[in-house]
């Protein structure tokens, strides 16, 4: 069982609309992650183990051989560390979200995100109560992550939660209460 972060815990408080763990990506796109990854791995191992590699070693330029070994090890990299970081993320749920009745927090990798439901614009989900996506968008008023000096609008994914439709209709009466008080 997901257990909810200290700091997200104490930062929330005790009164609490929802809580949602959610992997922070699909996994449609996590699995095709670990697909191409382990693609890449296996055409690398034919290229150094059979006729390719063969041809590698017989290579008279030194500069080219390098580069091309060069090339390779970039490539193989790129996979194990796309494999190592797609694996956990398929297995456990590592995105923490707690809806109350002023703001959304979430925590993914140890740093916290606080919204206000005033500075969300919409909410929208696909699925059904037993399971599904919701899209929170709001407007990202933070000069550090914005380069261009305007306001940015910006997406908070939750994926594949229980209780899609119930946390919906929860975001939907906090955000209108919260124009309704402005």
């Amino acid at each position: 069982m997901d257990e909810v972060p200290q700091k997200l815990s104490k930062l929330a408080g005790p009164e609490r609309d929802f809580v949602v763990f959610s992997r922070g990506t699909s996994n449609s796109i996590l699995v095709q992650n670990i697909l191409v990854a382990i693609s890449w791995l296996i055409f690398i191992i034919y290229i150094l183990l059979y006729e390719p590699g063969k041809q590698i070693a017989n290579m008279e330029s030194i500069s080219i051989k390098i580069l091309t070994i060069t090339f390779l090890f970039i490539c193989s990299l790129a996979s194990i560390y796309e494999l190592y970081r797609s694996i956990p993320m398929l297995i456990r749920r590592r995105v923490c979200i707690i809806g109350t009745p002023q703001t959304v927090h979430m925590q993914s990798r140890n740093e916290i995100i606080s919204l206000k439901w005033k500075d969300i614009i919409s909410v929208g989900s696909d699925g059904n109560n037993q399971k599904g996506s919701i899209i929170l968008k709001y407007i990202n008023k933070d000069p550090i992550r914005n380069f261009v000096m305007h306001d940015k609008i910006r997406g908070l994914i939750m994926f594949e939660i229980q209780g899609a439709k119930e946390i919906e209709e929860i975001c939907k009466k906090r955000i209108q209460e919260q124009k309704i008080s402005k």
